[in-house]
């Protein structure tokens, strides 16, 4: 059970204040009664209508969304729609799993848990991403080697090793367990090679098979089951 005023606020992605106006001009009924009462406690079994269209408190653990290009990984953003906007989730609920860059599409997690979101992001746990790459030139078998050996890219510290899957010339899948900035971008940049696109197609035993660009889905049980566990 949770305040009406903190529910709505977190499903619709408004502020409180706002939703609290929104109860004073009469526009959220609980069951079927109009409420003026901001702090009523509701739960997801409650049948919330807001301006006669009704409100979903079920909020799921983990999703999958298949972020396309110009979408960006924030809470807000100037020039483009956030992956909060363009999905219409809210940023208050959520924690995104790692970011991907505006001009990357992709997998990529939101989820309620925020232990599930250190958990795959720490580098230790060796959760592997999977990112499909063209290339400005053709991969070396140096840089192949360079990549695999773990390259330096700025950091404190060396990238860990990667594992290349070579698609053809220029087109290569890169596989890594870190999320350091910009670093598929990065690695490239490293052995001489720039990224004309780039896409994560797969997070651990996830893959976006049946996940159209521009849409999500939950995760079932059993996913959520194998990301807890490595």
């Amino acid at each position: 059970m949770q305040r009406l005023d903190k529910a709505l606020a977190d499903a619709l992605n408004w502020t409180r204040s706002d939703i609290r106006n929104a109860i004073k001009q009469k526009r959220v009924s609980v069951n079927h009664h109009i409420v003026s009462d901001f702090g009523v406690k509701v739960s997801q079994h409650d049948h919330i209508m807001f301006d006669d269209e009704q409100v979903n408190l079920v909020h799921h653990e983990v999703i999958m969304v298949h972020k396309p290009i110009g979408v960006v990984c924030s809470s807000v953003d100037p020039k483009y729609p956030t992956v909060f906007e363009y999905f219409k989730l809210s940023p208050k609920l959520y924690h995104m799993v790692g970011r991907l860059d505006q001009d990357t599409s992709g997998l990529l997690l939101l989820t309620t848990n925020g232990q599930l979101t250190h958990q795959l992001m720490n580098p230790a746990k060796k959760v592997e991403k999977h990112y499909q790459v063209v290339l400005r030139e053709p991969i070396s078998h140096k840089a192949i080697q360079q990549l695999e050996s773990g390259v330096d890219i700025g950091d404190e510290k060396a990238c860990e090793p990667a594992k290349v899957v070579v698609m053809d010339a220029t087109t290569i899948v890169l596989i890594i367990h870190e999320g350091r900035y910009h670093q598929v971008k990065r690695m490239l940049q490293a052995v001489k090679n720039e990224v004309l696109e780039l896409h994560r197609s797969q997070i651990g035993s996830l893959t976006l098979d049946g996940v159209e660009v521009g849409s999500w889905r939950e995760c079932t049980k059993e996913e959520i089951m194998s990301l807890k566990q490595g």
